[in-house]
């Protein structure tokens, strides 16, 4: 989900300049899921937690390995 929302991000600015790097873009991601939460020690959960399926949305708790993890997965998806 992530991916997608940096690719239309990227497809959105291509014909306006460019935009940001995934870097920056990363960066500006993670301030808007920290002002969800401001330690991001926990959030708003979706899903039943009373049978243990629910999910915190806006808690990254390793943002350097969320980052690579990401440019993999950009560069898999990326046309050869």
């Amino acid at each position: 989900m992530v991916s997608s929302r940096y690719r239309a991000y990227r497809d959105f600015m291509a014909p306006r300049g460019g935009g940001l790097s995934l870097e920056g873009w990363f960066r500006f991601y993670r301030q808007e899921k920290r002002s969800e939460s401001p330690n991001q020690t926990g959030g708003v959960v979706s899903g039943c937690s009373a049978t243990g399926e629910a999910v915190v949305q806006n808690v990254l708790t390793n943002p350097a390995g969320f980052l690579t993890i990401l440019k993999e997965q950009l560069d898999a998806r990326r046309p050869a």
